[in-house]
């Protein structure tokens, strides 16, 4: 019933605005927005402040380097060197300046500039008016001939290019002159170090980490907690409702292993049993095995028309179970399916409780007279089954295997653990199965190849570490 004053149903209560409980429902739901929005908000400022870093932040160092060679206070050429910019941008021109001051009193000649140059090259073509430098062998660069002579007591002037050729680090610039002055050869050496080198993709890579890390690091370690307790809570809260769940349905999922499983699980096992006795038997046996592998095999037919159908915990492995049950009812309408109405009369005489003691005397007495001849052609028709191809009861064990392990796997919080996958039963099934899968002649082949391919993956979901190699080749080969 509404309110019609507050237009709320009667017995709720409309949230308040300072309600915490409000707030943590709009947290829990908004979170991973809101984290993404924080991580783009942050990759955005640091992506902003790298480009502002980059292109706004002063292109030039004052300094730019220099160098001076020669005694002011003697009569001899005096060199002085600068480069125009530092620092220098990968594959950027810088322009060498030489000032050759002659403050000889005579003539000199035959001028050579050498210049050693790690992390520069020479321009490939160096403009009007400029020095052109051809390369040698160890980062040298030789001026080429002739060079302007600067005059007793004048000045010349002289400069080259040079492109960068480092991304990071220092480069250096290393300047010899020599000339020719009367009978000797004197030189003159100066050097303009630790010039920087940069790369604009990599300065603004590392302007981009900087930012990024700067503004992440106060961050992180509160960041990380929140996310750490926000997924902890989340993963409670998941295994509260998973535990609720299954406490609901836990009663109705016992009712069921008791009322209906267990019964076919205990029947089929002792089916097995029997069988192997009877295939394993001397012939002078064989009459009251073959009596006995029957009579149960029967027993399982019966049990199976009480299972309603399969709950249970796996949806994949819930599948498995009924397409082993099919593929095992598929073979055994083959055999049998021309008696398919004398089976039927057979199991109808049948109750839950029979046993082999009580059903000896129940075709011993004239009441069932009429059913022995069809039970004595069915049971003929059981052993040559079972002597001819007793690899399709393995369809019958491993559907009691699916079933028994998915079964007891709803326990899994009453035990604290899972139960073990039925690797060595399961295996063996599965290698005697494989190669009626690629059999042509074989009518479920397809429908067996499916089968086994989904339990191999199944398999390799509940248990990986148990799945042997050969089993997980054949699964990646599919």
């Amino acid at each position: 019933m509404n309110d019609l004053a507050t237009g709320q149903t009667a017995g709720e209560e409309r949230a308040r605005p300072g309600d915490p409980g409000r707030w943590a429902e709009w947290l829990r739901s908004r979170g991973p927005d809101i984290l993404r929005a924080a991580v783009l908000a942050a990759l955005l400022f640091a992506l902003f402040k790298a480009t502002a870093d980059t292109l706004l932040a002063p292109e030039r160092s004052a300094a730019l380097p220099r160098a001076s060679a020669g005694d002011p206070a003697k009569p001899e050429l005096r060199v002085h060197a600068h480069l125009d910019r530092a620092p220098v941008h990968f594959e950027e021109t810088a322009r060498l300046w030489l000032v050759l001051d002659n403050r000889n009193g005579g003539p000199i000649g035959d001028l050579d500039v050498e210049v050693a140059a790690p992390g520069f090259r020479a321009a490939s073509r160096p403009p009007a008016g400029s020095t052109p430098l051809r390369p040698r062998p160890g980062d040298v660069l030789v001026a080429a001939k002739p060079l302007p002579v600067p005059p007793a007591g004048r000045s010349r002037v002289l400069h080259a290019d040079l492109v960068g050729t480092r991304r990071s680090g220092t480069s250096s610039v290393v300047v010899t002159v020599r000339w020719t002055e009367g009978q000797g050869r004197p030189e003159q050496t100066l050097s303009l170090a630790d010039i920087p080198a940069i790369s604009l993709p990599w300065l603004f890579a590392g302007n981009f980490l900087e930012a990024l890390v700067a503004l992440a690091l106060p961050l992180a370690l509160p960041a990380a907690l929140a996310l750490a307790g926000f997924f902890f809570q989340q993963h409670q809260q998941h295994l509260v409702h998973e535990r609720q769940a299954w406490a609901s349905m836990l009663p109705t999922s016992h009712e069921n292993n008791v009322k209906y499983y267990l019964p076919v699980l205990e029947s089929i096992t002792v089916f097995k049993q029997e069988l192997g006795r009877l295939l394993t038997a001397p012939a002078v046996d064989r009459a009251d095995l073959l009596d006995r592998a029957f009579f149960r095999l029967l027993m399982v037919l019966r049990v199976f028309r009480e299972v309603p159908g399969y709950y249970l915990m796996d949806r994949q492995g819930e599948q498995l179970v009924f397409d082993a049950s099919k593929l095992f009812t598929g073979r055994l309408l083959r055999r049998f399916g021309r008696w398919l109405a004398d089976v039927s009369a057979l199991l109808d005489t049948f109750s839950l409780e029979e046993n082999l003691a009580t059903y000896r005397a129940k075709f011993a007495s004239r009441k069932w007279s009429g059913l022995e001849s069809k039970r004595d052609d069915l049971r003929r028709e059981f052993d040559t089954w079972a002597s001819r191809q007793a690899v399709d009861f393995q369809l019958l064990f491993l559907y009691r295997d699916l079933l028994r392990f998915e079964v007891n796997r709803i326990y899994r919080f009453w035990y604290g653990s899972d139960p073990d996958f039925p690797v060595k039963d399961a295996g063996e099934a599965i290698e005697e199965l494989a190669p009626q899968a690629e059999d042509s002649t074989n009518p479920d082949r397809e429908a067996l190849r499916a089968f086994l391919k989904e339990l191999l993956a199944y398999w390799a979901k509940v248990s990986p570490a148990t799945l042997p190699a050969k089993a997980r080749g054949r699964t990646a080969s599919d």
